[in-house]
């Protein structure tokens, strides 16, 4: 994902203009024109940006993170806040890689051209193995974000398609469900994340239509599967599909790489991890 920089702002000025008409007693002279009443602009929506830390009952979690770089920074993150306070016994394991969607390509679409994917597709084999090593009760997933934004070229296929495309979506819809079966086969929660759009000025018409076209085969993938929990990050860093600010509150989101900067990271991650316990602990009930 590429870097965000502030978005510039542009206001354009507002001109008077003045009409002559007829005065009380006949008389002529400048008279402001009608204009409809001015209505006070509706507070915009500042999105919440994960939690400040994690809540006081959070503890004895032990979670494994896996998917693509995003993954990989909101693990660290995750990490860190579990780390925090070590009596509450709160353990994760990020094993996120970056560059590493689901979708097991022929090749991926990088800076204009194609190339091999091979070192990612062996997740099923290698998420097999940190699930029975680390046995953990919740799994996060957070792969959506590589898969949306990277054009991949699938098996059999001579051109490189994305998540608005029929066969992509198909494919992707299969090997969400295969994700969710290799991960929850120790007995573990599995929880995914919705995607975020490109923070302005990146947004576009073109990458708005994959976050959403994402997000959709993402909720309908925590329908299919009663075991998949879906947490809404779109929700936490967007007022709307078209507005992700790279500043929220004071705090930057992005750092230079375009994945979460360090203060938002970890909000996120106690979000997350508060998230994951509140939903243990109400399935557990």
């Amino acid at each position: 994902m590429i870097g965000i920089t502030r978005r510039a702002t542009l206001r354009a000025a507002a001109v008077g203009c003045c009409a002559v008409g007829l005065l009380p007693g006949g008389g002529t002279g400048c008279r402001a024109a009608t204009r409809p009443p001015v209505r006070p602009a509706a507070n915009p929506v500042v999105p919440p940006l994960g939690d400040a830390a994690l809540r006081p009952d959070v503890r004895d979690l032990s979670v494994l993170v896996v998917g693509d770089s995003w993954g990989r920074s909101l693990g660290i993150g995750m990490e860190k806040v579990a780390d925090a306070d070590r009596d509450r016994h709160n353990a994760v394991t990020p094993a996120a890689r970056g560059g590493c969607g689901i979708m097991q390509p022929a090749k991926v679409l990088e800076s204009g051209r194609l190339f091999p994917k091979p070192a990612c597709n062996d997740w099923p084999e290698s998420w097999r193995t940190l699930v029975a090593r680390v046995r953990p009760r919740a799994v996060l997933l957070e792969s959506g974000i590589y898969d949306t934004h990277n054009p991949q070229q699938l098996p059999g296929q001579d051109h490189p398609t994305s998540i608005t495309d029929p066969v992509f979506r198909t494919r992707f819809d299969a090997q969400l469900d295969r994700a969710v079966r290799v991960l929850g086969a120790g007995g573990a929660r599995v929880f995914l994340t919705t995607v975020t759009d490109y923070a302005k000025p990146y947004w576009n018409e073109t990458n708005g239509r994959w976050s959403n076209a994402m997000n959709a085969a993402l909720r309908a993938g925590a329908k299919r599967n009663p075991g998949l929990r879906l947490l809404d990050l779109h929700g936490q860093m967007c007022a709307d599909d078209k507005d992700c600010p790279a500043v929220i509150s004071g705090i930057p989101v992005y750092d230079e790489t375009g994945h979460p900067a360090p203060v938002a990271r970890d909000r996120l991650a106690a979000w997350i991890l508060n998230s994951i316990h509140a939903d243990l602990h109400a399935h557990a009930s």
